[in-house]
């Protein structure tokens, strides 16, 4: 069940048609989610490199550069 949701949060946070809220808020859920399974991070971080950027709100690119640079806190 928590793969399901965590697989909901990588496909909805990819999603360019997506709203920026829901993008947001599914990688903080995978994000938090991943802190409980390290195996997972490595797989939200090339996620998260493999976003087109172009493509989002600064305030997602923004939650995305946290991220990456381990400057979120959990």
């Amino acid at each position: 069940m928590l793969a399901d949701f965590l697989d909901f949060c990588f496909e909805h946070m990819m999603k360019v048609d997506e709203f920026p809220g829901i993008q947001s808020l599914c990688m903080k859920f995978a994000y938090r989610m991943c802190l409980f399974y390290p195996e997972q991070m490595d797989e939200l971080k090339r996620t998260l490199v493999a976003m087109e950027t172009d493509y989002y709100i600064p305030a997602t690119k923004g939650l995305r550069r946290k991220i990456l640079s381990g400057k979120m806190k959990g």
